[in-house]
């Protein structure tokens, strides 16, 4: 039996990479949609296609990267869970109805990967939360300050430190 998935998938790939080319984000963002939900049904049929569907996905976070809606949706992301901390992930779909589902949870995805949203589950959800950025005390703040990020836990540091040794 032939996978009617893969041409589809591959339609659609080249069509969001003409579109990308061309400048036409709304094309090629719903062209990649597409085509990653075809490259899935294709490895539902035929599990050895799961390559495919990876550079495909992959492909598509990184033209979500580039896209110019991207700021605007993790935006207002951050600002629905600034009001609503802990909300549950399902209120986000509905909140913000007016962008496609599926860019939603994609960009939600790079958020949570890039350190800009985290997840906590939540019985049998996951509520969302805007990262703690570290405070005025102690070494992590300051090598956090110079630097941007931390490469260690600094709350655990900050634990054994005496008070004097803090900022």
């Amino acid at each position: 039996m032939d996978n009617v998935f893969i041409p589809a998938a591959e339609y659609h790939l080249d069509l969001a990479r003409r579109a990308v080319k061309e400048g036409n984000s709304p094309v090629a963002r719903k062209a990649y949609r597409i085509a990653v939900r075809a490259w899935r049904k294709a490895v539902g049929m035929h599990p050895s296609l799961v390559n495919y569907l990876i550079d495909a996905e992959k492909e598509y976070l990184e033209f979500l990267k580039a896209d110019s809606v991207y700021p605007e949706i993790l935006r207002e992301i951050k600002m629905t869970i600034a009001e609503h901390p802990g909300m549950l992930q399902e209120e986000l779909w509905t909140r913000l109805n007016k962008y496609h589902r599926a860019d939603v949870k994609n960009v939600l995805h790079l958020g949570i990967k890039n350190g800009e949203i985290e997840r906590r589950k939540k019985g049998p959800s996951v509520e969302l939360r805007l990262p703690r950025r570290a405070g005025g005390r102690g070494i992590g703040s300051l090598f956090g300050r110079i630097t941007g990020n931390f490469p260690f836990p600094t709350r655990r540091i900050e634990r054994r430190l005496p008070s004097s040794l803090l900022v």
